[in-house]
Parts: structure tokens; sequence; C-alpha cells
């Protein structure tokens, strides 16, 4: 005997609701991985049948990943993590997955990040002079070498025509730290010219490095001498016969 409900229906009348999901969700699909000052946003698009995400992160491509602390049971509103355990300069690899009480997505496709560059310290003074200074002439130009400085933002050079009289050079009063030479094309066949050079950064300038000289051939002083052509041969004519006796 069926128990009678309102209306004169009976429970086997009433609509039954299934709320069990009956597969697990499919991985999290646009995936993203991207360094915010220090420390890596992973994002991901939220998937309707899944009830929890997790992030996991490894330092090896395909392989090693660990959940992440705090990122196990990720609400499915939220499609976000701030991964805030990244070390300077590493590279990270992460993958995110999916929940629900049916099981655990497969792994998300892989994207990777890598931690915060090293900051560069503050100078805390002027860097010291340029070493390693050459000049050295070749054809209608000559060119200024050094050795590179690791606490100089740029490189200065003053050329002169006389030693000690050296004034700023148009055009090298800012070289980058990376670069270690330069070629000075404004020059005249024949003269000299002395070189000294200095080294900046934030603190400020160094004292002059060790002047250095060189000359630029005079014109024409380039060109093969001409290769010389020895006389003839002279036919030596033969000695005259003696007389007989």
């Amino acid at each position: 005997m069926e128990v009678g409900l309102t209306g004169g229906e009976t429970n086997s009348q009433l609509p039954f609701e299934n709320t069990t999901t009956a597969t697990a969700p499919l991985a999290p699909t646009k995936v993203v991985a991207a360094l915010d000052a220090t420390k890596v946003t992973v994002t991901w698009q939220s998937a309707p049948d899944a009830t929890t995400f997790a992030v996991l992160r490894s330092t090896q491509k395909g392989t090693g990943y660990q959940t992440l602390v705090g990122a196990a049971l990720i609400p499915k509103e939220q499609t976000s993590f701030d991964d805030t355990t990244v070390e300077a300069e590493k590279t990270y690899y992460y993958v995110v997955t999916a929940t629900n009480p049916s099981g655990t997505s497969p792994y998300s496709a892989e994207v990777t990040a890598i931690g915060p560059t090293t900051p560069t310290p503050a100078a805390t003074k002027a860097p010291s002079a340029p070493t390693g200074v050459k000049a050295t002439a070749t054809g209608t130009q000559i060119t200024v070498q050094w050795q590179s400085a690791g606490d100089a933002t740029t490189f200065a050079i003053m050329r002169g025509e006389q030693a000690g009289a050296e004034k700023p050079l148009d055009g090298a009063n800012q070289i980058p730290k990376d670069k270690t030479s330069y070629t000075d094309a404004k020059v005249e066949p024949g003269k000299s010219y002395f070189y000294v050079m200095t080294a900046t950064n934030s603190v400020g300038t160094s004292p002059n490095s060790e002047e250095k000289s060189a000359t630029v051939p005079a014109a024409g002083t380039d060109a093969a001498p001409a290769p010389s052509t020895p006389p003839p041969t002279q036919p030596v004519a033969p000695a005259p016969a003696k007389p007989k006796n």
C-alpha cells in the first residue's frame, strides 16, 4: 500500500534529483603561469563539474609534480593561485587538476614560469678607473679597448692631440657597460692622439685611466712598396785564347 501525500500524490510520483556527478571532471583549460614581482600567479578557466582545484609544481619538465602548500583544495569559484615560494631565476613547471566526488581529472597542460631576477646591489662608491686600456691605429682610424668593470654603468673616453690635454670625445661619453671597445674614426693621417677613460655609476665617476696614445699612419704609408726589378744580366764575353808558341 502506497502512502498518500499532498494532492493525492504517492511517493512513487515525486521527482528524484540526483546531485552526484557520474564522472570525474575534465582537466582544467587555459592555464597560465606569470611572474608578478616576487611571486608566480597561476590562473585557469573554471570547470562546471569541478568542486575543487589543485595546483602542482615541479622543477623538472613533465615529471615530479608536488601539490603546493595551500593549493590542494581550492574552491571551484577560485581560478587563480599565487605561488610565493619561488626562488630568484629558477624555472618552475605547473599543472592544475580538478576534483569532484567521482574523482580527479588528469593534469592540465604544463605551463612554465621563471622566478624573479636577482636585483643588482646598489653601488656604494664610485667605480675604479678603467684598466687594460689600449689604443691601436689601423688604417684611418684608432680603436680604443679596455677591460669591463663590474661596478660601472657607463664609460667615457677623452682625447687630445697633446699628452695631458684630453677633452671629452664627441659620441663617447656614455658608452654602455657591456662594451669594451670604441672606434675613433675622426682622426687625421700622420697625427698622434692621446686617450684617457673614466667609468661612472650612480655614486660618481672614477679617476682617469692610464693615458694611451696612437699615431695614425701618414697618407700613402699603408701602400706596399713596389717590388724592385733587378737589372738584366749582361752576357759575359769569353776570355781571348792565348797565342800558341
